[in-house]
């Protein structure tokens, strides 16, 4: 490498453009002339579309396997990584030469534009990336006109569809305005303000079940939902915590997903190293819990996610943590990560009740021996489980406990004196939807148990 920089004395930027271009032409000199135009209409995409750009929409515009356009990347060495499906710069000064050295004329980009349109369809990035060229290309009119018409919209995700939507009227809008094009402009707006309300709630949506988006999203979408920061949340660094949920449910970004879950663990150590009354403005809530402990699941195994839960204090934290968990993993089916999240979890009173709870609920029989030792627990005369203090959450023990009892039913030896003796140690379950004091006005049992005299009004 310093044997090509040479002895004349060059800027940073020069030194790397010299290299890069140096290890174009000797790709270049190894091939034939059909495959060097291909290496160039390759730059040329690298050059104009945006980061992340996908190995199978490369090869479409180039008219190469997948397989070339990888061995082109791996040829290239530094400047390109191949990240899963995905290709992208490792830094920045690379990215702007090849913009620079690349970047087609206007002539050139609406040939570029011809090869790219017929891909729209099929491809959620192409449909995405097609609107920004079509501004930077000043075909405003092409531009309003399909995206009024909404031709060309992914067809096979209806979140892909959405979003390319959002991201068509957002360059539309922008360019109107530049151009003086009001009523086209209102239109847009009008149209704009409806779509944007839709994706607030799709990316809450997303956010809430990022186990299930990873199964139905593409890759290089949960790529760009990942790099535009798209989560958030109460305390500093839990987006950390929804990209690596996100990231995790994807086996060839299982890296990635690691390296997101370090961030957020240190971001959580940080925020429970603060005193008290600072933590109270950033609060971590159940639903935070169950997405980071599906993510250490996910990536690291369920001794990880067991041990993540049972270090909050107070214990009973785990109770709703590990029941959001568990359902997210009886949705997907993956009933085998719930067994060994209990056989690893078992010293965990408050996780097993959690766990039993949601098994019970949809009828799966958890392992043996992590419900015997439930069992024993509950039977000790020294425990008593009370009840959660949230509003949404007052029978909370009472379902986790009988579940448990059913759960041992089904896959433990018949103890039915000791199991009555657990039932009689907790109280008898009302109406859900009743609150005590209204309980006892109807001269029904409260939340002790015993039936009080109805009280007379009037």
């Amino acid at each position: 490498m310093l044997r090509e920089l040479g002895p004349t004395p060059s800027t940073v930027d020069r030194a790397i453009g010299e290299l890069l271009q140096n290890a174009i032409d000797r790709l270049k000199d190894r091939i034939g002339h059909v495959e060097s135009m291909q290496i160039d209409l390759i730059c040329q995409a690298l050059a104009v579309l945006r980061p992340l750009v996908p190995i199978s929409v490369l090869a479409q515009i180039s008219g190469t396997p997948e397989s070339a356009v990888r061995s082109f990347a791996f040829d290239l060495g530094r400047p390109l990584l191949v990240k899963g499906s995905s290709l992208h710069f490792l830094d920045e000064p690379a990215e702007t030469w090849f913009r620079e050295r690349f970047k087609p004329n206007a002539a050139n980009l609406a040939t570029f534009l011809q090869r790219l349109r017929p891909l729209a369809a099929s491809s959620a990035y192409v449909a995405s990336t097609l609107p920004q060229l079509l501004l930077a290309a000043g075909l405003i009119d092409e531009l309003v006109e399909l995206t009024l018409s909404e031709d060309g919209l992914p067809t096979s995700n209806p979140l892909e569809r959405r979003d390319v939507e959002i991201q068509r009227l957002t360059f539309a809008l922008k360019a109107c305005l530049q151009r003086g094009q009001y009523a086209a402009a209102a239109k847009l707006a009008l149209k704009t303000g409806g779509e944007s309300a839709g994706e607030v709630r799709q990316t809450r949506l997303i956010q809430d079940n990022t186990d299930l988006a990873a199964a139905l999203l593409a890759p290089d979408r949960i790529d760009e939902l990942v790099s535009r920061r798209t989560f958030g949340g109460s305390w500093m660094g839990a987006h950390h915590a929804y990209d690596a949920g996100l990231l995790s449910g994807r086996n060839e970004f299982l890296a990635e997903a690691r390296s997101r879950l370090r961030m957020a663990l240190d971001w959580l150590f940080a925020w429970a190293r603060r005193p008290a009354k600072e933590r109270e403005d950033e609060r971590v809530d159940d639903a935070d819990r169950a997405e980071l402990a599906m993510a250490q699941l996910l990536a690291w195994g369920p001794e990880e996610a067991a041990r993540f839960l049972s270090r909050w204090k107070p214990r009973h934290i785990a109770l709703p943590a590990s029941k959001r968990l568990a359902r997210r993993l009886l949705d997907l089916g993956r009933y085998e990560q719930l067994d060994a999240l209990a056989t690893h979890g078992a010293k965990d009173t408050w996780l097993m009740l959690g766990l039993v709870a949601e098994a019970c609920r949809v009828g799966h029989a958890l392992p043996a021996e992590p419900v015997a030792r439930l069992m024993r627990a509950l039977a000790d005369p020294r425990v008593q489980f009370k009840e959660l203090a949230q509003w949404d959450s007052r029978w909370d023990v009472l379902d986790a406990v009988t579940a448990a009892i059913s759960e041992a039913l089904r896959v433990l030896p018949r103890e039915d004196a000791a199991w009555a003796e657990i039932l009689r140690r907790y109280p008898e379950r009302v109406n859900d939807f009743a609150s005590p004091c209204f309980m006892n006005l109807l001269g029904k049992p409260g939340c002790s148990g015993r039936r009080l005299s109805p009280l007379r009004v009037g």
